[in-house]
């Protein structure tokens, strides 16, 4: 039913790379501490302690603990599961229910930290561990992740289940031209009214979040790959490299060169 669950907390800056995707399992992981990055499908994501991410079959993964130390450590809880298991795929299609976006915060909820420390302990018993008593956790585990998945979306409604699936199509279309049409095209609502549910659910406008993506892909690929700005840029779906430049300089507050030279200096 699961392959492994752990949970894991580095003091130093650490990096770990599955670029050609996760193959054979399902990825769960949830932030409990500090603060992490992730890529996932070349999307990338800052993690807070209540953050929990779904990484699905096939895609890439990236996990980066940049700022992680003894005074601010960064923990997490992670859960890998088996491609095969009836109940996750077609029992009552539990991923396709809830992993309707690749980051959703849920909070520090005890009961969810509780059963996923006892699911851990269960894996490290060296001689008496019990497959069975591991499959039942791991079951209770998802079944109370997906109560507080769904208390969330209950909570707040019709607005942001269109505002989640608005930001999922941004995330996973976000290299390629997006016009503010086709997005609110996409939850099937007129561009006057997609447009007030997302300004009022995410605090920006759908535009900014656009912007806000692209901006972080391209931060992660100036600080993990060996392209010019120039290439990142277009990759990033920008227009044009001094329009990338101006929008860098405003979120970062220095322009991409010399972000790019302050990573090669330390």
């Amino acid at each position: 039913m699961i392959q492994y669950s752990g949970y894991s907390v580095h003091r130093k800056p650490y990096t770990s790379l599955r670029n050609g995707g996760l193959s054979h399992y399902y990825l769960l992981r949830m932030q409990t501490e500090g603060v992490a990055r992730t890529v996932i499908g070349g999307i990338s994501y800052t993690l807070k302690p209540g953050d929990l991410i779904f990484c699905p079959l096939g895609e890439s993964y990236e996990l980066y603990m940049d700022s992680a130390s003894e005074q601010s450590p960064s923990s997490d809880y992670f859960l890998f599961l088996k491609p095969e298991i009836d109940w996750l795929d077609s029992w009552g299609g539990w991923w396709e229910r809830n992993a309707n976006a690749q980051r959703v915060h849920i909070g520090l909820d005890e009961t969810a930290i509780i059963l996923w420390k006892q699911l851990t302990h269960e894996y490290k018993r060296v001689k008496d561990m019990s497959r069975a008593v591991a499959n039942h956790l791991a079951l209770a585990l998802l079944l109370h992740l997906e109560r507080l998945l769904g208390d969330r979306e209950a909570a707040n409604g019709y607005e942001q289940s269109v505002v989640n699936q608005m930001k999922y199509f941004i995330e996973k279309n976000v290299v390629k031209p997006l016009q503010l049409s086709a997005i609110c095209a996409h939850v099937g609502l007129s561009v006057s009214r997609a447009s007030q549910l997302f300004k009022a659910a995410a605090g920006q406008s759908v535009m900014d979040y656009v912007i806000e993506v692209r901006l972080s892909l391209a931060r992660s690929r100036i600080q993990h790959s060996d392209f010019t700005l120039e290439e990142i840029s277009h990759m990033c779906g920008f227009n044009t490299y001094t329009h990338f430049n101006r929008l860098f300089r405003a979120r970062y507050h220095c322009s991409p060169s010399v972000y790019r030279q302050g990573l090669k200096s330390k």
